[in-house]
Protein backbone atom coordinates (compact mmCIF):
# COMPACT_ATOMS: atom_id res chain seq x y z
CA UNK A 1 0.00 0.00 0.00
CA UNK A 2 1.28 3.43 -0.87
CA UNK A 3 0.64 6.54 1.41
CA UNK A 4 -0.02 10.10 0.99
CA UNK A 5 2.28 12.00 3.39
CA UNK A 6 -0.25 15.25 2.47
CA UNK A 7 -3.05 13.28 3.79
CA UNK A 8 -4.55 14.41 6.82
CA UNK A 9 -6.13 11.57 8.78
CA UNK A 10 -8.79 12.43 11.67
CA UNK A 11 -7.64 11.28 15.20
CA UNK A 12 -10.41 9.46 15.59
CA UNK A 13 -9.66 7.32 13.06
CA UNK A 14 -6.85 5.81 13.75
CA UNK A 15 -7.53 5.66 17.16
CA UNK A 16 -10.78 3.88 16.10
CA UNK A 17 -8.34 1.19 14.48
CA UNK A 18 -6.02 1.38 16.90
CA UNK A 19 -8.94 0.21 19.69
CA UNK A 20 -9.51 -2.81 16.87
CA UNK A 21 -8.06 -6.14 18.07
CA UNK A 22 -7.88 -7.61 14.72
CA UNK A 23 -5.17 -4.86 13.89
CA UNK A 24 -3.31 -5.38 16.85
CA UNK A 25 -0.39 -6.51 15.32
CA UNK A 26 -0.32 -4.03 12.69
CA UNK A 27 2.35 -1.71 12.79
CA UNK A 28 2.16 2.18 12.63
CA UNK A 29 2.82 2.31 9.24
CA UNK A 30 0.74 0.30 7.73
CA UNK A 31 -1.79 1.18 10.63
CA UNK A 32 -1.77 5.22 9.01
CA UNK A 33 -2.02 3.60 5.25
CA UNK A 34 -5.43 1.52 6.27
CA UNK A 35 -6.42 4.84 7.47
CA UNK A 36 -5.74 6.87 4.52
CA UNK A 37 -7.95 4.35 2.80
CA UNK A 38 -10.71 4.72 5.09
CA UNK A 39 -10.32 8.22 5.00
CA UNK A 40 -10.60 7.90 1.48
CA UNK A 41 -13.54 5.56 1.10
CA UNK A 42 -15.24 7.83 3.54
CA UNK A 43 -14.88 10.87 1.57
CA UNK A 44 -15.77 9.31 -1.67
CA UNK A 45 -19.11 8.43 0.27
CA UNK A 46 -19.26 11.76 1.77
CA UNK A 47 -19.50 13.79 -1.47
CA UNK A 48 -21.63 11.51 -2.99
CA UNK A 49 -23.92 11.79 -0.44
CA UNK A 50 -23.87 15.61 -0.71
CA UNK A 51 -24.04 16.10 -4.64
CA UNK A 52 -27.25 14.19 -4.39
CA UNK A 53 -28.59 17.22 -1.72
CA UNK A 54 -31.05 19.56 -4.02
CA UNK A 55 -29.92 22.68 -1.66
CA UNK A 56 -26.04 22.20 -2.99
CA UNK A 57 -27.40 21.15 -6.76
CA UNK A 58 -24.58 23.20 -8.66
CA UNK A 59 -21.98 23.60 -6.71
CA UNK A 60 -18.49 23.44 -7.97
CA UNK A 61 -16.27 20.75 -7.35
CA UNK A 62 -13.96 23.16 -4.87
CA UNK A 63 -17.68 24.16 -3.04
CA UNK A 64 -18.61 20.46 -2.76
CA UNK A 65 -14.53 20.03 -1.14
CA UNK A 66 -15.09 23.11 1.57
CA UNK A 67 -18.69 21.32 2.00
CA UNK A 68 -16.61 17.93 2.56
CA UNK A 69 -13.97 19.66 5.28
CA UNK A 70 -17.03 20.65 7.55
CA UNK A 71 -18.71 17.69 7.44
CA UNK A 72 -18.88 15.71 11.04
CA UNK A 73 -19.69 11.69 11.08
CA UNK A 74 -22.38 10.96 13.05
CA UNK A 75 -22.75 6.84 14.02
CA UNK A 76 -25.91 5.77 15.94
CA UNK A 77 -27.03 2.56 16.63
CA UNK A 78 -31.00 1.23 16.60
CA UNK A 79 -33.17 3.54 18.47
CA UNK A 80 -31.30 6.15 19.10
CA UNK A 81 -32.47 10.14 19.10
CA UNK A 82 -30.79 12.27 17.34
CA UNK A 83 -32.93 15.61 18.12
CA UNK A 84 -36.04 15.74 19.40
CA UNK A 85 -38.97 18.24 18.63
CA UNK A 86 -38.32 22.02 20.37
CA UNK A 87 -34.38 21.40 20.36
CA UNK A 88 -32.30 24.27 18.90
CA UNK A 89 -31.60 23.80 14.89
CA UNK A 90 -28.38 23.86 14.22
CA UNK A 91 -27.13 21.15 12.58
CA UNK A 92 -28.16 19.58 8.65
CA UNK A 93 -28.01 15.88 8.36
CA UNK A 94 -27.30 13.65 5.07
CA UNK A 95 -27.88 9.53 5.69
CA UNK A 96 -25.12 7.99 3.83
CA UNK A 97 -26.20 4.73 5.47
CA UNK A 98 -29.25 3.97 7.48
CA UNK A 99 -32.73 4.87 8.17
CA UNK A 100 -34.28 7.75 10.19
CA UNK A 101 -37.81 8.54 10.94
CA UNK A 102 -39.42 11.87 11.73
CA UNK A 103 -42.41 12.12 14.16
CA UNK A 104 -44.49 15.24 15.71
CA UNK A 105 -45.91 15.45 19.01
CA UNK A 106 -49.68 14.55 18.94
CA UNK A 107 -49.67 12.92 15.45
CA UNK A 108 -50.67 9.51 14.93
CA UNK A 109 -48.54 8.96 12.57
CA UNK A 110 -44.66 9.35 11.56
CA UNK A 111 -44.14 12.46 9.44
CA UNK A 112 -41.63 10.52 6.91
CA UNK A 113 -39.15 7.54 6.59
CA UNK A 114 -35.69 9.08 5.34
CA UNK A 115 -33.34 6.47 4.37
CA UNK A 116 -29.39 6.70 2.32
CA UNK A 117 -29.20 9.45 0.13
CA UNK A 118 -32.06 11.85 1.66
CA UNK A 119 -31.47 14.66 3.94
CA UNK A 120 -33.45 16.50 6.66
CA UNK A 121 -33.07 19.37 9.04
CA UNK A 122 -31.92 21.46 6.53
CA UNK A 123 -33.52 24.65 7.85
CA UNK A 124 -30.87 24.67 10.58
CA UNK A 125 -28.25 25.65 7.73
CA UNK A 126 -30.41 28.70 7.08
CA UNK A 127 -31.58 30.10 10.64
CA UNK A 128 -31.22 29.12 14.30
CA UNK A 129 -34.90 27.64 14.28
CA UNK A 130 -35.81 25.28 16.84
CA UNK A 131 -36.19 21.75 15.15
CA UNK A 132 -39.97 21.36 14.12
CA UNK A 133 -40.12 17.40 14.63
CA UNK A 134 -38.07 14.68 16.43
CA UNK A 135 -35.77 12.27 14.00
CA UNK A 136 -34.79 8.70 15.49
CA UNK A 137 -32.50 6.32 14.09
CA UNK A 138 -34.85 2.64 13.63
CA UNK A 139 -31.69 0.66 12.13
CA UNK A 140 -28.01 1.44 12.64
CA UNK A 141 -26.89 4.09 10.53
CA UNK A 142 -23.93 6.48 9.48
CA UNK A 143 -24.64 9.77 8.59
CA UNK A 144 -22.95 13.50 8.44
CA UNK A 145 -23.74 16.51 9.96
CA UNK A 146 -23.21 20.14 9.05
CA UNK A 147 -22.97 22.48 11.44
CA UNK A 148 -25.09 25.98 10.71
CA UNK A 149 -21.88 28.07 11.67
CA UNK A 150 -19.42 26.41 9.77
CA UNK A 151 -21.79 26.36 6.90
CA UNK A 152 -22.10 29.96 7.07
CA UNK A 153 -18.79 30.65 7.10
CA UNK A 154 -18.12 28.52 3.37
CA UNK A 155 -20.75 30.45 2.15
CA UNK A 156 -19.86 33.91 3.04
CA UNK A 157 -22.50 35.11 5.55
CA UNK A 158 -22.43 38.59 3.48
CA UNK A 159 -23.09 37.31 0.55
CA UNK A 160 -26.44 38.00 -1.07
CA UNK A 161 -27.04 34.39 -1.47
CA UNK A 162 -26.65 33.92 2.00
CA UNK A 163 -29.03 37.17 3.23
CA UNK A 164 -31.64 35.46 0.89
CA UNK A 165 -31.78 32.31 2.27
CA UNK A 166 -31.79 33.61 5.47
CA UNK A 167 -35.09 35.60 5.16
CA UNK A 168 -36.55 32.81 3.58
CA UNK A 169 -35.90 30.37 6.60
CA UNK A 170 -37.33 33.47 8.86
CA UNK A 171 -40.15 33.57 7.18
CA UNK A 172 -41.07 30.11 6.42
CA UNK A 173 -39.99 28.59 9.94
CA UNK A 174 -43.67 29.64 11.14
CA UNK A 175 -45.56 28.41 8.16
CA UNK A 176 -44.76 25.79 5.55
CA UNK A 177 -42.35 23.44 8.78
CA UNK A 178 -45.65 23.85 10.68
CA UNK A 179 -48.10 22.11 8.06
CA UNK A 180 -49.24 18.66 8.88
CA UNK A 181 -51.80 15.89 7.23
CA UNK A 182 -54.06 17.36 9.82
CA UNK A 183 -54.08 21.27 8.19
CA UNK A 184 -54.27 19.77 4.63
CA UNK A 185 -57.90 17.92 4.61
CA UNK A 186 -58.12 13.96 3.24
CA UNK A 187 -60.86 15.24 1.15
CA UNK A 188 -59.49 17.87 -0.62
CA UNK A 189 -58.51 17.63 -4.23
CA UNK A 190 -54.91 19.10 -5.07
CA UNK A 191 -55.94 22.54 -6.49
CA UNK A 192 -57.86 22.65 -2.88
CA UNK A 193 -55.16 21.54 -1.16
CA UNK A 194 -52.88 24.02 -2.84
CA UNK A 195 -54.92 27.06 -2.52
CA UNK A 196 -55.44 26.12 1.10
CA UNK A 197 -51.33 25.88 1.78
CA UNK A 198 -51.02 29.15 0.39
CA UNK A 199 -53.65 31.08 1.86
CA UNK A 200 -52.22 30.21 5.07
CA UNK A 201 -48.60 30.85 4.62
CA UNK A 202 -50.13 34.56 3.41
CA UNK A 203 -52.41 35.15 6.53
CA UNK A 204 -48.80 34.52 8.22
CA UNK A 205 -46.71 37.59 6.23
CA UNK A 206 -49.89 39.99 6.60
CA UNK A 207 -48.98 43.08 9.09
CA UNK A 208 -51.38 43.14 12.58
CA UNK A 209 -51.79 46.64 11.84
CA UNK A 210 -50.35 49.67 9.74
CA UNK A 211 -48.46 52.48 12.36
CA UNK A 212 -49.72 55.73 12.97
CA UNK A 213 -48.08 58.30 10.86
CA UNK A 214 -48.25 62.04 11.55
CA UNK A 215 -50.21 63.83 8.42
CA UNK A 216 -51.63 60.59 6.85
CA UNK A 217 -54.52 57.89 7.39
CA UNK A 218 -53.16 54.53 6.10
CA UNK A 219 -54.82 51.31 5.66
CA UNK A 220 -54.23 47.92 4.51
CA UNK A 221 -56.42 45.12 3.76
CA UNK A 222 -56.51 41.64 1.74
CA UNK A 223 -59.73 39.83 1.39
CA UNK A 224 -60.30 36.51 0.26
CA UNK A 225 -62.78 33.85 -0.39
CA UNK A 226 -62.68 30.93 0.87
CA UNK A 227 -61.60 28.94 -2.23
CA UNK A 228 -59.33 32.02 -3.38
CA UNK A 229 -55.78 31.24 -4.24
CA UNK A 230 -53.71 33.17 -1.55
CA UNK A 231 -51.60 34.85 -3.79
CA UNK A 232 -51.61 38.63 -2.79
CA UNK A 233 -50.39 40.50 0.35
CA UNK A 234 -49.35 43.73 1.57
CA UNK A 235 -46.77 45.17 4.29
CA UNK A 236 -45.03 47.95 5.71
CA UNK A 237 -41.55 48.44 6.54
CA UNK A 238 -38.76 51.34 7.26
CA UNK A 239 -36.22 52.75 4.96
CA UNK A 240 -33.42 53.47 5.65
CA UNK A 241 -33.79 57.21 5.51
CA UNK A 242 -36.32 57.02 7.92
CA UNK A 243 -39.54 56.90 5.91
CA UNK A 244 -42.53 54.68 5.64
CA UNK A 245 -43.13 52.33 3.05
CA UNK A 246 -45.95 50.64 1.82
CA UNK A 247 -45.73 47.35 -0.40
CA UNK A 248 -48.71 45.59 -1.92
CA UNK A 249 -47.41 41.97 -3.84
CA UNK A 250 -49.14 39.81 -6.40
CA UNK A 251 -47.37 36.49 -7.41
CA UNK A 252 -48.00 36.40 -11.30
CA UNK A 253 -48.46 33.04 -11.47
CA UNK A 254 -50.65 30.53 -8.98
CA UNK A 255 -48.76 27.58 -8.10
CA UNK A 256 -47.75 25.77 -5.34
CA UNK A 257 -44.73 28.22 -5.23
CA UNK A 258 -46.94 31.22 -5.09
CA UNK A 259 -47.07 31.88 -1.42
CA UNK A 260 -42.99 31.49 -1.27
CA UNK A 261 -42.59 34.03 -3.83
CA UNK A 262 -44.51 36.75 -1.64
CA UNK A 263 -41.94 35.59 1.20
CA UNK A 264 -39.25 35.70 -0.89
CA UNK A 265 -40.17 39.48 -2.39
CA UNK A 266 -41.19 40.43 1.10
CA UNK A 267 -37.86 39.39 2.22
CA UNK A 268 -35.25 41.31 -0.21
CA UNK A 269 -37.32 44.80 0.45
CA UNK A 270 -36.83 43.98 4.42
CA UNK A 271 -33.54 43.83 3.86
CA UNK A 272 -32.71 45.75 0.75
CA UNK A 273 -34.39 48.89 2.78
CA UNK A 274 -31.95 48.74 5.61
CA UNK A 275 -29.08 49.55 2.69
CA UNK A 276 -29.24 53.65 1.67
CA UNK A 277 -30.52 53.03 -2.19
CA UNK A 278 -30.98 56.85 -4.06
CA UNK A 279 -34.69 55.62 -4.11
CA UNK A 280 -37.50 52.93 -4.42
CA UNK A 281 -36.75 52.54 -8.16
CA UNK A 282 -33.45 51.43 -7.06
CA UNK A 283 -34.83 49.27 -4.39
CA UNK A 284 -36.96 47.45 -6.78
CA UNK A 285 -33.93 47.06 -9.28
CA UNK A 286 -32.15 45.36 -6.60
CA UNK A 287 -34.88 42.90 -5.24
CA UNK A 288 -35.48 41.90 -9.24
CA UNK A 289 -31.24 41.29 -9.34
CA UNK A 290 -31.99 39.03 -5.77
CA UNK A 291 -34.94 37.19 -7.16
CA UNK A 292 -33.44 36.13 -9.89
CA UNK A 293 -29.67 35.13 -8.47
CA UNK A 294 -32.21 32.37 -6.47
CA UNK A 295 -33.63 31.59 -9.64
CA UNK A 296 -35.25 28.03 -9.64
CA UNK A 297 -36.94 27.13 -12.67
CA UNK A 298 -39.88 25.32 -12.06
CA UNK A 299 -40.44 27.10 -8.62
CA UNK A 300 -39.30 30.50 -8.76
CA UNK A 301 -41.76 32.75 -10.77
CA UNK A 302 -42.39 36.76 -11.21
CA UNK A 303 -43.93 39.01 -9.12
CA UNK A 304 -46.15 42.17 -9.23
CA UNK A 305 -44.93 44.96 -6.93
CA UNK A 306 -46.06 48.47 -6.02
CA UNK A 307 -44.21 50.58 -3.47
CA UNK A 308 -44.82 53.96 -1.74
CA UNK A 309 -42.50 56.05 0.77
CA UNK A 310 -44.11 58.55 2.65
CA UNK A 311 -42.47 62.15 3.67
CA UNK A 312 -44.05 64.90 5.19
CA UNK A 313 -44.16 66.78 1.69
CA UNK A 314 -44.61 63.80 -1.15
CA UNK A 315 -45.29 60.48 -1.66
CA UNK A 316 -42.63 58.39 -3.73
CA UNK A 317 -44.01 55.96 -5.66
CA UNK A 318 -42.21 52.68 -7.74
CA UNK A 319 -44.23 49.61 -9.52
CA UNK A 320 -43.01 46.57 -11.38
CA UNK A 321 -45.71 44.72 -13.21
CA UNK A 322 -49.55 45.02 -13.07
CA UNK A 323 -50.04 46.46 -9.49
CA UNK A 324 -51.95 49.90 -10.18
CA UNK A 325 -53.49 52.83 -8.72
CA UNK A 326 -55.67 55.88 -8.50
CA UNK A 327 -55.06 59.64 -6.97
CA UNK A 328 -58.32 60.56 -5.82
CA UNK A 329 -58.23 64.50 -5.45
CA UNK A 330 -59.94 66.43 -2.44
CA UNK A 331 -62.22 68.00 -5.72
CA UNK A 332 -62.78 64.87 -7.64
CA UNK A 333 -60.15 64.87 -9.92
CA UNK A 334 -58.06 61.87 -10.51
CA UNK A 335 -54.80 60.82 -11.59
CA UNK A 336 -54.28 57.37 -12.41
CA UNK A 337 -51.28 55.10 -11.73
CA UNK A 338 -50.48 52.81 -14.72
CA UNK A 339 -47.90 50.14 -14.65
CA UNK A 340 -44.93 50.91 -16.99
CA UNK A 341 -41.98 47.89 -16.19
CA UNK A 342 -41.87 44.14 -16.06
CA UNK A 343 -42.87 42.25 -12.82
CA UNK A 344 -40.08 41.70 -10.34
CA UNK A 345 -38.34 38.45 -11.54
CA UNK A 346 -38.99 38.45 -15.27
CA UNK A 347 -35.60 39.10 -16.79
CA UNK A 348 -32.30 39.35 -15.43
CA UNK A 349 -31.40 43.23 -15.98
CA UNK A 350 -34.29 45.54 -14.94
CA UNK A 351 -34.36 48.93 -14.27
CA UNK A 352 -37.54 50.63 -12.85
CA UNK A 353 -37.70 54.39 -12.16
CA UNK A 354 -40.20 56.18 -9.22
CA UNK A 355 -42.35 58.73 -8.99
CA UNK A 356 -42.83 61.43 -6.82
CA UNK A 357 -46.83 62.55 -5.98
CA UNK A 358 -47.85 65.67 -3.98
CA UNK A 359 -51.08 64.98 -1.77
CA UNK A 360 -53.27 67.78 -0.46
CA UNK A 361 -55.35 67.34 2.72
CA UNK A 362 -58.61 65.41 1.51
CA UNK A 363 -56.37 63.62 -1.43
CA UNK A 364 -56.31 60.13 -1.61
CA UNK A 365 -53.59 57.71 -3.19
CA UNK A 366 -55.08 53.54 -3.20
CA UNK A 367 -53.68 50.77 -4.90
CA UNK A 368 -54.83 47.56 -6.05
CA UNK A 369 -52.94 44.19 -6.09
CA UNK A 370 -55.13 43.82 -9.37
CA UNK A 371 -53.81 45.93 -12.15
CA UNK A 372 -55.50 47.72 -14.62
CA UNK A 373 -58.90 46.70 -13.60
CA UNK A 374 -62.64 47.84 -12.98
CA UNK A 375 -61.29 47.70 -9.37
CA UNK A 376 -59.51 50.67 -9.96
CA UNK A 377 -62.79 52.70 -11.26
CA UNK A 378 -64.63 51.55 -8.66
CA UNK A 379 -62.02 52.95 -6.16
CA UNK A 380 -62.05 55.93 -7.83
CA UNK A 381 -65.43 56.36 -7.52
CA UNK A 382 -66.02 55.68 -3.99
CA UNK A 383 -63.35 57.87 -3.03
CA UNK A 384 -64.57 60.51 -4.60
CA UNK A 385 -67.97 60.49 -2.99
CA UNK A 386 -68.89 61.86 -0.08
CA UNK A 387 -69.63 59.16 2.48
CA UNK A 388 -69.70 58.55 5.96
CA UNK A 389 -66.50 56.53 6.45
CA UNK A 390 -64.17 59.10 7.90
CA UNK A 391 -61.44 56.55 8.43
CA UNK A 392 -59.14 54.78 5.82
CA UNK A 393 -59.93 51.64 7.36
CA UNK A 394 -62.94 51.42 7.49
CA UNK A 395 -63.05 53.53 4.02
CA UNK A 396 -61.05 50.61 2.04
CA UNK A 397 -62.61 47.79 3.83
CA UNK A 398 -65.96 48.98 2.64
CA UNK A 399 -64.44 49.50 -0.36
CA UNK A 400 -63.60 45.95 -0.43
CA UNK A 401 -66.46 44.57 0.55
CA UNK A 402 -68.15 46.39 -2.30
CA UNK A 403 -65.79 45.41 -5.22
CA UNK A 404 -66.61 41.51 -3.96
CA UNK A 405 -70.10 42.01 -5.20
CA UNK A 406 -69.67 43.41 -8.33
CA UNK A 407 -69.86 42.04 -11.82
CA UNK A 408 -65.84 42.01 -12.16
CA UNK A 409 -65.49 39.07 -9.14
CA UNK A 410 -69.24 37.61 -9.36
CA UNK A 411 -68.43 34.60 -11.15
CA UNK A 412 -64.83 34.61 -10.09
CA UNK A 413 -62.60 33.94 -7.11
CA UNK A 414 -62.14 37.22 -4.89
CA UNK A 415 -58.65 37.51 -3.68
CA UNK A 416 -57.79 41.26 -3.41
CA UNK A 417 -55.01 43.36 -1.32
CA UNK A 418 -55.11 47.46 -1.95
CA UNK A 419 -53.65 49.86 0.53
CA UNK A 420 -54.92 53.56 1.00
CA UNK A 421 -53.37 56.54 1.70
CA UNK A 422 -55.01 59.79 2.92
CA UNK A 423 -53.66 63.33 3.11
CA UNK A 424 -54.80 65.08 7.14
CA UNK A 425 -53.60 68.04 8.16
CA UNK A 426 -50.58 67.86 9.98
CA UNK A 427 -46.75 66.45 9.89
CA UNK A 428 -44.74 69.41 9.90
CA UNK A 429 -41.69 70.33 12.22
CA UNK A 430 -42.02 68.30 15.98
CA UNK A 431 -45.99 66.59 14.75
CA UNK A 432 -43.73 65.56 11.94
CA UNK A 433 -40.46 64.10 14.69
CA UNK A 434 -42.76 62.27 16.91
CA UNK A 435 -44.91 60.47 14.00
CA UNK A 436 -41.67 59.14 12.93
CA UNK A 437 -40.81 58.51 16.49
CA UNK A 438 -44.39 56.20 16.64
CA UNK A 439 -43.56 54.69 13.24
CA UNK A 440 -40.30 53.56 14.91
CA UNK A 441 -41.73 51.95 18.06
CA UNK A 442 -44.72 50.42 15.95
CA UNK A 443 -41.51 48.46 14.00
CA UNK A 444 -39.94 47.52 17.37
CA UNK A 445 -43.19 45.92 18.36
CA UNK A 446 -43.95 44.35 14.92
CA UNK A 447 -40.39 42.44 14.95
CA UNK A 448 -40.47 41.95 18.53
CA UNK A 449 -44.25 39.89 18.24
CA UNK A 450 -42.38 37.98 15.53
CA UNK A 451 -40.00 36.75 17.63
CA UNK A 452 -41.89 35.37 19.68
CA UNK A 453 -43.56 33.71 17.47
CA UNK A 454 -40.28 31.68 16.33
Amino acid sequence: MNSDPDMEVPADVLASLRANPVLATVSEEALGQIAQLVVRETRTKVGAALKGVDLFDGLSDEEFGDLQRIAEPVVLETGAVLFEEGDPGDRFFVIVRGEVELTKRGASERLAVLRAGQAFGEMALLDDMPRSASARVTEQSYLIGIARDAFLTVLDADSLAARLLRNLARSLSATSVRLTHKEVRQSDTPREALAEYNRMVRGRLLPRGTPNLSGYDLAGHTAVDEDGEGSAAWDWFLLSDGRLALAVMKADQVSLSSAHRLLSVRGLLRDFADDPLPGLGALLARVNRGLRAGWVDGISGSVSCGVLALSPDSVEWASAGSVAGTVVRADGRHDDLVPGHPALGADDALEYGSTQIRLSPGDHLLVFSEGPSDSVIAGRKFLATRNRFPGAKDRLEKLVERLRESDEYVNGVFDVTAALVTRVAGGEDEEGRQGSDAVARAAAAYDASIEEEK
